[in-house]
């Protein structure tokens, strides 16, 4: 799913750039046809189930964001770790980082680790908001997880 997923995100990266050129060059047709190829694009890649979705949002964040691995950022209640671990692992996703700062953030490392993770230490990641007054993502502590 990892390879189908970057197949995914570099189709989705080719329409972003086509209705940028036709933006730049004020292409009223050239926009319509890639917000139409988008639309058709996005079906596609629901149509993949829904699985698939979530996970490539998540690797689409990284990829976009400039981070190695997909960032769990936000808080993740307890009833969703196993499903998510093992949607992770079915995709072929080995490492993830965590940067989430909810109090809680220790108890799902342990749920992660009770469904098959190993904290192998920290990062420092690209965050989700641009520093002040630049288009520099902050940087961010993570814990990185390996998948086993």
């Amino acid at each position: 799913m990892l390879e189908l997923m970057k197949k995914y995100y570099e189709q989705e990266q080719e329409i972003r750039r086509a209705y940028d050129a036709a933006d730049d060059q004020n292409d009223e047709a050239g926009k319509v046809a890639a917000r139409e190829a988008y639309h058709t694009w996005k079906d596609r890649a629901i149509a993949e189930g829904e699985d698939f979705w979530r996970i490539f949002k998540m690797y689409e964040n990284a990829q976009d964001r400039g981070n190695e691995y997909i960032d769990l950022h936000d808080n993740i209640w307890d009833k969703d770790v196993a499903h998510l671990i093992e949607r992770l692992r079915k995709a072929g996703i080995r490492k993830f980082t965590s940067s989430s700062t909810w109090s809680s953030m220790v108890g799902t490392a342990w749920l992660f680790v009770q469904n098959g993770c190993k904290l192998e230490g920290m990062t420092e990641i690209n965050g989700t908001c641009t520093a002040f007054m630049s288009d520099e993502y902050e940087r961010v502590p993570a814990f990185v997880f390996s998948i086993t």
